[in-house]
């Protein structure tokens, strides 16, 4: 069974070449949703960045077709807080990601 990570822990322990796997559906709207079980490859770790996102290359073909805008990757960020506007009170929450 694979351990579902916490953006703290995405950010701790992905880097750039690893592997992973999404454990729940990631909607990017309108274009695409993500399935669950996709599994994808860690193109760019950003989370401790300014920006604070992870870009992800899914496996599948016809969904980096879909994302030819972001040259076939998913992008990633915790969801900021309503009231802040800022990203740190969802560290501790559950990213959509697994290390493969």
């Amino acid at each position: 069974m694979t351990h579902q990570m916490s953006w703290f822990e995405a950010s701790r322990d992905l880097k750039a070449g690893d592997r992973v796997v999404f454990c729940n559906e990631w909607d990017i709207f309108p274009d695409v949703l993500i399935p669950e079980g996709m599994q994808a490859t860690v193109i760019e770790q950003g989370l401790n960045e300014i920006w604070a996102t992870l870009s992800v290359k899914p496996d599948d073909a016809d969904l980096q077709t879909v994302l030819a805008e972001w040259e076939g990757n998913v992008h990633l960020a915790p969801p900021l807080d309503r009231n802040t506007g800022n990203r740190e009170m969802a560290w501790q929450e559950p990213s959509p990601l697994a290390k493969v």
